[in-house]
């Protein structure tokens, strides 16, 4: 896993004591899904689920909504069965979260950026050919960087 990723996420939890809900995730459910998934959860992210308790923790982003960052469960059917994660995981994009609000519009990485990539708001209402997207984080060492208590 990428050294910044790592130093950011333990950075959090020092920082934020308080957010010791998260789970970290099993292997062999992670195993399971990622093979569902037709295995495009990269390694660096399924060391980053199942070593950190970050699954289930609700953050705040600085001049953003809330989020809620997913379990494996939800990371599948953000990605494969729901809108907008079905239309554009044939492009490469996993979901990592769902926002708190309920409004439908989570937060995505690129598996084709690397082992730190940027991470994505796409609307719900994103088409495939050009999904409408919003930068959140130029990388997901940012966006741990970032996040606060809610």
């Amino acid at each position: 896993m990428n050294q910044d990723l790592i130093n950011s996420v333990e950075n959090m939890f020092k920082k934020y004591p308080e957010l010791n809900y998260g789970i970290k995730q099993d292997i062999n459910e992670v195993n399971e899904v990622n093979k569902k998934l037709s295995n495009m959860i990269p390694q660096w992210f399924i060391e980053l689920i199942t070593q950190y308790p970050v699954c289930g923790l609700e953050v705040g982003m600085p001049d953003y909504k809330d989020i809620i960052l997913a379990k494996i469960n939800g990371i599948y059917s953000n990605t494969a069965e729901l809108s907008p994660g079905y239309l554009i995981k044939d492009k490469g994009y996993l979901c990592i979260s769902s926002d708190a609000t309920g409004m439908g519009d989570p937060l995505f990485v690129s598996v084709n950026e690397g082992d730190n990539p940027p991470v994505y708001c796409i609307y719900h209402d994103a088409n495939t050919d050009n999904p409408d997207k919003h930068l959140v984080a130029n990388k997901l060492s940012d966006f741990f960087d970032m996040a606060t208590m809610v």
